[in-house]
């Protein structure tokens, strides 16, 4: 077995076992989430388990928190925020693996302690804890009271938004608590993920509804266009998709922004053998609308590469 850190959302096998484990999260939210995480390498760290007979079979997924953690005596606290393994892969270790990693990492960015939680009916979750060297150090019980405003002027606060623990699903985190950058480097993250995952609905939701794609010899295309050619019928293979992308430049002023991206793109089509490579530069163009960048204008100068014949 092989314990490797995520450094990309465009694994397929990250997403699937996220979605394995908080099922009510919708894979554009876990996708976005994911991007998140991946902007700030220092604070977060993902890690995926191979086995050569049944792929990937586990994850977990941990970060540094400075704010208060119950039961800890230190900060920073490393803190397990989600550990995961498939069933048919369960008893042979691979979480206790994951963990390791996990605490050697934690050590390495300077904690002493690594923490986590579990609902207190979940008894399964607690017993993996124990086994895993973890010890019981509070059991809360949360209170809310609800309170009627004084001044019809000043609503309520919305919920914080958290994120995911090991056990306690929490609501999926906002990548608007970023940096303007942050927020469109996670988009790109996203909409190669979801490209990968053929999931056309979430890169549709990644751009305005009057979206135009530049692409030389071509007339301009808009989002019906776009969406129409990306459809696959139902039942149909989809094409293979892989590429790499390298951010060169970000600028934003106000609700406007432009990305200068080198990429390389390579798709298979169906029952294909060889993949159609393209490597070049775009120019995207972005607009901030109800607080989230989405893509407004994308010129794509991607040329094919010249393969020599042997």
């Amino acid at each position: 077995m092989k314990i490797e850190r995520l450094a990309t959302a465009l694994d397929p096998d990250w997403l699937r076992l996220r979605l394995e484990l908080w099922p009510d999260g919708r894979a554009d939210e876990h996708l976005d989430e994911m991007a998140a995480f991946l902007v700030e390498p220092e604070r977060y760290a993902q890690f995926i388990a191979r086995s050569a007979e049944q792929g990937a079979v586990g994850f977990a997924e941990a970060s540094i928190r400075t704010d208060h953690v119950n039961g800890t005596k230190s900060a920073p606290v490393a803190f397990l925020e989600g550990l995961y393994v498939s069933p048919g892969a369960r008893k042979r270790g691979v979480a206790r693996a994951l963990v390791e990693v996990v605490a050697q990492w934690a050590t390495s960015r300077g904690c002493v302690e690594l923490a986590s939680d579990t609902p207190i009916e979940n008894e399964v979750s607690q017993a993996v804890h124990r086994k895993l060297g973890f010890a019981v150090t509070e059991r809360v019980v949360y209170f809310n009271k609800t309170l009627k405003p004084t001044n019809a002027a000043l609503p309520a606060r919305p919920a914080v938004e958290g994120r995911v623990s090991s056990n306690v699903r929490r609501p999926i985190n906002k990548i608007s608590m970023l940096s303007d950058e942050d927020q469109i480097r996670a988009l790109v993250q996203t909409w190669q993920s979801a490209t990968k995952a053929g999931d056309i609905k979430t890169v549709l939701g990644l751009m305005t509804d009057d979206v135009v794609f530049l692409v030389p010899g071509r007339p301009p295309m808009r989002k019906a266009e776009f969406a129409a050619l990306s459809q696959v019928p139902p039942g149909s293979p989809r094409p293979k998709f892989e590429g790499t992308s390298e951010i060169q430049e970000v600028q934003v002023s106000g609700d406007m922004a432009f990305v200068w991206t080198k990429l390389s793109v390579a798709v298979t089509p169906p029952g294909a053998s060889q993949a159609i490579e393209r490597v070049g530069y775009t120019l995207t163009v972005l607009r901030r609308e109800h607080g989230e960048w989405l893509l407004a204008r994308d010129a794509n100068l991607l040329s094919p590469v010249q393969r020599s014949s042997t």
